[in-house]
């Protein structure tokens, strides 16, 4: 036998050119029960850098996969003891996440095998007999989709830190934002409310704080843009709105030192369209600053009243330049239980998977049917059927007062 092999050998050392760059060193199992066919294929491979390790049989092949799992298998489809699409299965188990390209080897005539290993898992095919140049092409094509399935496991375990990063720090600015928006002053009787975020984060804020058992404030507002960046720009606002509302100052100054804090923090093109109320229980009166927010319905026992003094009057925070800002607020009373009812736009803009707008007479129809408690939830579940399971593209809030 070994006279009939060293010709071999000087043929397919001469057949199979040095590449041009040296791969790194693979440790490749062949599975070839041909001992000629065996020698011929260890020749090519360690020529070119490579170490290998054989196996005759199934049972053999086991054995060699459990000592140590190949960086690549080339798999002869039969075997003296079993097939070798057998040997797939356990070897991909044996391998867990890493990849290791098999590649089959048949007669001309194995078509059929060759399909049932392939969908079975294996990864590429040769016929027998092997020519040694493409024994060469075929290792370096998996090495190159080797070095590829690297690359992007590296990127997708980068992408992953980045995420499990922006994760961290993204609770620890929900955290904050949550903090300073102080809920305790939300759970007051008198309120009823609900935001529903386009995004992790909502542009739109609802505050309020009692300054006394008759005095309660309210800052109502939609900052521009959405997610992170809408939340933090009325961060300076909501620290001005709790500081003035405990010295009891009148809406339209606590507007002013809002619109003087944005100018200054904010970029350009941003702004806070916002509602600033004080309410006084004892003398029944409220006064209101509306910028840019849309107009408020005004509920009582009989329906919707006309209430020109929910409607905006001056131009959002962050706009006007601080000298010409208009701090003119309006007042009114009332003398019978009454409900005031606010949304932003996103509520009235939140369109069907037809682009049908909720709308501003379905928001009223919607109101007036039912003014008691509870308003708010048949509110949101009218947006909701209309909505038919769409997302809304602008945050939704609502916000209702009652004046007893």
């Amino acid at each position: 036998m070994s006279n009939l092999i060293r010709p071999a050998k000087q043929e397919i050392l001469a057949a199979a050119p040095a590449p041009a760059r040296r791969e790194a060193c693979l440790d490749i199992l062949i599975v070839e029960d041909s001992r000629s066919q065996l020698v011929i294929m260890e020749s090519v491979l360690r020529s070119n850098g490579h170490k290998t390790r054989s196996a005759l049989t199934g049972a053999e092949a086991r054995q060699r996969i459990d000592e140590r799992v190949p960086d690549l298998v080339l798999l002869d489809i039969v075997l003296p003891d079993c097939s070798g699409i057998e040997l797939i299965a356990p070897l991909r188990q044996s391998a867990g996440e890493r990849w290791v390209p098999i590649v089959l080897m048949s007669a001309g005539d194995a078509n059929e095998e060759v399909l049932q290993g392939l969908s079975a898992g294996a990864d590429d095919f040769m016929v027998k007999p092997i020519h040694p140049g493409l024994l060469g092409a075929k290792i370096s094509s998996m090495q190159q989709i080797a070095r590829n399935n690297a690359k992007l496991k590296e990127v997708a375990q980068m992408l992953e830190r980045y995420r499990e990063g922006a994760e961290v720090e993204l609770q620890l600015a929900r955290n904050l934002i949550q903090h300073m928006i102080k809920r305790d002053g939300l759970r007051d009787a008198a309120l009823e409310w609900y935001v529903l975020p386009s995004a992790k984060f909502s542009g739109d804020i609802v505050a309020s704080i009692r300054r006394d058992e008759h005095e309660l404030y309210i800052f109502f507002a939609d900052a521009s843009g959405h997610g992170l960046a809408a939340a933090i720009s009325g961060l300076p606002a909501l620290q001005v709105f709790y500081a003035m509302s405990a010295k009891g100052a009148g809406v339209g100054e606590i507007g002013r030192e809002m619109n003087n804090k944005l100018k200054e923090y904010l970029p350009m093109g941003r702004y806070l369209a916002a509602l600033l109320l004080k309410i006084d229980f004892q003398s029944r009166q409220v006064e209101i600053w509306n910028g840019g927010m849309p107009p408020g319905l005004m509920l009582t026992a009989e329906g919707a009243v006309p209430a020109e003094t929910l409607h905006p009057r001056q131009l959002p925070l962050g706009v006007a330049p601080k000298d010409l800002f208009d701090p003119t607020s309006v007042t009114f009373a009332w003398d019978q239980p009454t409900r005031l009812l606010f949304f932003s736009d996103g509520l009235i803009e939140a369109s069907d998977p037809s682009g049908e707008p909720f709308g501003q007479n379905r928001l009223v129809n919607v109101a007036t049917r039912h003014v008691g408690a509870g308003l708010i939830a048949r509110m949101l579940n009218a947006l909701r059927l209309h909505m038919k399971g769409a997302a809304p593209h602008d945050d939704v809030s609502v916000l209702s007062v009652t004046l007893p």
